[in-house]
């Protein structure tokens, strides 16, 4: 138990939790929860959701359960590196569902839309939202070029950074181009989980677009999301080491940073998943796209 909670992220919120969840099991935290809605971001990181949900999270009644958006990082069996992208690693959803309440809960009554994009809950992501199914909850998909997230990557992560954050381990020696390569892999398969969830997802919304015309989009969330209304499309939002201004698409001048030597391996590790991609709407880059 003490190896597990030290695993997650440390003993004392692993205890938290696990009060926070009894009192709920046991009827003693009685907070009305009928103000709630969820609207979870299935997404990639490192993929534009931070400005997205920072979108979002400029509409009055939108809220978030940690100051980067992302649930995990409140329960250590969700954010330790050995479990975060592992599907197969044992989640007591109740106890995640107690959790997130009791934060939802503390930010005050009226009526609250919970903003939630922690990338790996894309390895979960039907566990969650059944979790959840007793209150009003949307699922949108959120995609972007394979290879500007894979600039990304290359310029935040190295090998060793992988296998701390990711639980990705690389054979050694690792030269760039085989780096790059795994970079493709990782995307793919993580694509391929994106676009196994189209049965549950609500709304899907590529990145390209949103940076487009971000007044479209949020016009058309607002729709299935009607606490999203007076959300800004001009709102400045804060990502990473970016100073902060009004979205807008990057995918040019990060994906300029490749080489083409790196780009070919990235289509190398991506081919594999070629199918998953298509399907999101986006192609290799030695193969057409599709109008």
């Amino acid at each position: 138990m003490e190896t597990r909670a030290a695993e997650g992220g440390g003993r004392r919120l692993w205890l938290r939790n696990r009060m926070v969840h009894l009192r709920r099991r046991l009827g003693l935290d009685r907070r009305d929860t009928s103000g709630l809605a969820w609207l979870f971001l299935a997404t990639l990181p490192n993929s534009g959701s931070t400005a997205f949900a920072n979108l979002l999270g400029s509409a009055p009644h939108a809220a978030k359960l940690h100051r980067r958006g992302e649930g995990q990082w409140l329960v250590p069996e969700l954010s330790a590196p050995a479990r975060r992208w592992n599907p197969d690693a044992p989640v007591d959803f109740a106890l995640v569902r107690s959790v997130w309440l009791d934060r939802a809960l503390s930010l005050g009554p009226g009526p609250r839309l919970v903003v939630e994009k922690s990338p790996p809950n894309i390895c979960r992501l039907r566990p969650l939202v059944a979790a959840f199914a007793d209150m009003p909850i949307r699922v949108v998909r959120f995609t972007r070029d394979p290879y500007a997230v894979c600039a990304s990557w290359a310029k935040r992560y190295d090998p060793a950074r992988m296998a701390e954050v990711w639980g990705e381990t690389l054979a050694e020696p690792e030269d760039a181009t085989g780096f790059h390569r795994r970079l493709g892999d990782i995307c793919g398969r993580r694509m391929a989980l994106l676009a196994g969830l189209a049965d549950v997802s609500d709304a899907d919304v590529a990145y390209e677009a949103l940076a487009d015309d971000p007044a479209a989009v949020l016009a058309r969330l607002v729709t299935a999301v009607p606490l999203l209304a007076g959300a800004d499309p001009a709102a400045v939002v804060k990502v990473k080491d970016y100073a902060p201004q009004p979205l807008r698409n990057m995918n040019r001048e990060q994906i300029a940073r490749l080489t083409p030597a790196e780009k070919a391996a990235i289509t190398e590790g991506l081919r594999p998943h070629a199918a998953a991609i298509k399907a999101l709407g986006y192609a290799l880059d030695d193969e057409p796209v599709e109008a």
